[in-house]
């Protein structure tokens, strides 16, 4: 048997809104930011970052809400990748580098009117 990627992607999105991954399957780890101002942003959002094999482990707000592309901001060259995959996976933002050292998530998404 082989595992279907996709339907396996759709059941853990409907079954753990919030999964955690584990030491041989490891999930990125994402902080999910609203830049909009829209309180439905979020929950509207987190399925499909979570689809993309993702774990988030911080929801808030952006420093501002006016944000019209949204970010995806990778903190280590290492989750590049990742960046990359959820911006696939969203299907718009742009992938940025951000620097600042972070301990506790990979990959940043600052949610704009984008999407």
């Amino acid at each position: 048997y082989r595992v279907d990627e996709a339907a396996r992607a759709r059941v853990v999105t409907e079954l753990v809104p919030y999964p955690r991954g584990t030491a041989s399957a490891p999930r990125t780890l994402v902080r999910l930011l609203d830049g909009t101002g829209d309180q439905g942003h979020v929950p509207r959002i987190a399925p499909t970052v979570v689809g993309a094999d993702a774990s988030i482990v911080v929801v808030g707000n952006a420093d501002h809400f006016d944000y019209d592309t949204t970010q995806i901001r990778y903190h280590r060259p290492e989750h590049r990748r990742a960046a990359e995959r959820l911006q696939e996976a969203l299907g718009a933002g742009e992938v940025i580098e951000d620097v600042r050292p972070i301990d506790s998530f990979d990959v940043t998404i600052v949610l704009g009117t984008d999407l």
